[in-house]
């Protein structure tokens, strides 16, 4: 759809033109139009509703709040305004190298309309044992901003929650120094009618750690992109999702893991379950440097088919241009084994009783891969609700 004629734009707020992050903002922007929204084609976009998109009008401003729970942490969690000047050079580097390197118009148009983000910064060695637990709060359009960077040798573990909302864009940016190690859970609430793009980007330096939990029950489009670079030897990034799917709603994943240093390992694992009408795709991506040799990347994608009018799509794409690497991906789609059934039903188990047991091992192992057991049986309530 020609930009002149889309609804979407058309309705967006003015970029806020106050502030510290005014010149950033605009940057943004600048280069979201210069980048042009995605007509559907690119491989990325194939399975996103683009056009029930496009005819959405924003209403109001870009609003929400992050409601962070007290955890005692030495941990600061400031305003972006804040940071700007406690934190300037981390605030100028990180911003302006995502504003550069991103191809994602979504993920721009997050920054570009955010409004009130927010700063955690871990200092270096500091040991968040506690979980720091961030409830983003959103209005009819949001576009919540959230900057962490840890320092060397610090851990974190970090839960977001995110409230369904009419139209959000978000973005999470992570960056870990040397030997920093983070637990990352994101909850997105279901809803019918919502439509979400959010993004995760993440940076890793030498020796540290990244885990990515997300858990969803999808919406009329949810659309999550992440992209890891994997930027120094002997880093590690663990990115797993769960999406659980009733109705007609949707869910959509872009995943990159990018390996430009030698000696890095990714993985990625996601599952899916879907019910009734709904519709899910994966498009997973690894690439390796030609400088990233002894790279070890797995990605795989496994869906759980319930209905007759459910779908699923999986795509992997792997550009290795290194020698030295082990990189090989997996996917499987399709319904319950009536032998399975079969068993359980043959030991007393009435079938509806089968039914459910064989989809919760399907989910558990990914659920059983967050470090808390607390939280764990939570997840497992809430994903299959």
């Amino acid at each position: 759809m020609p930009e002149a004629l889309c609804p979407l734009l058309s309705s967006l707020p003015a970029i806020e033109e106050t502030g510290p992050f005014a010149v950033y903002r605009k940057k943004a922007w600048e280069r979201f139009l210069s980048l042009g929204l995605p007509t559907g084609k690119e491989e990325a976009f194939r399975a996103v509703m683009l056009r029930t998109l496009y005819q959405k009008q924003a209403k109001g401003a870009a609003s929400h709040s992050f409601l962070p729970r007290e955890t005692g942490s030495k941990a600061l969690f400031l305003s972006l305004e804040e940071a700007a000047t406690r934190f300037p050079f981390v605030i100028k580097d990180r911003v302006e190298k995502f504003i550069q390197n991103e191809k994602n118009p979504f993920a721009l148009l997050a920054f570009a309309l955010s409004r009130g983000g927010a700063f955690l910064y871990v200092p270096p060695g500091c040991q968040q044992e506690t979980p720091f637990e961030i409830k983003i709060s959103e209005d009819a359009l949001a576009c919540p901003y959230l900057l962490v960077a840890m320092g060397k040798g610090s851990s974190l573990k970090l839960v977001v929650t995110r409230e369904p909302s009419e139209l959000s864009f978000g973005l999470i940016d992570l960056f870990l120094d040397s030997g920093a190690r983070c637990h990352l859970t994101e909850v997105q609430e279901g809803n019918s009618e919502a439509i979400a793009f959010h993004s995760l980007r993440g940076e890793l330096k030498k020796d540290s750690y990244l885990q990515s939990l997300h858990f969803s029950k999808g919406s009329k489009i949810d659309f999550h992109h992440k992209r890891v670079t994997l930027a120094g030897e002997g880093c590690e990034a663990d990115l797993a999702g769960l999406w659980n799917l009733k109705e007609s709603r949707t869910s959509q994943a872009w995943i990159e893991m990018v390996h430009v240093e030698p000696n890095t390992r990714s993985l990625q694992r996601f599952k899916g379950t879907l019910f009734d009408k709904s519709a899910s795709s994966f498009h997973g991506e690894i690439f390796v440097d030609p400088i990233a040799q002894k790279t070890d990347a797995y990605q795989m994608n496994q869906n759980l088919i319930l209905s007759d009018e459910a779908r699923a799509e999986a795509r992997p794409n792997l550009q290795i241009f290194a020698d030295d690497v082990k990189a090989s991906h997996g996917s499987t789609t399709g319904g319950l084994r009536p032998e399975e059934i079969f068993y359980l039903k043959s030991r007393g188990i009435p079938e509806v009783k089968a039914k459910g047991l064989l989809i919760h091992a399907f989910l558990d192992e990914i659920i059983s891969l967050h470090p808390e057991s607390i939280r764990r049986k939570e997840l497992a309530q809430w994903i299959q609700k």
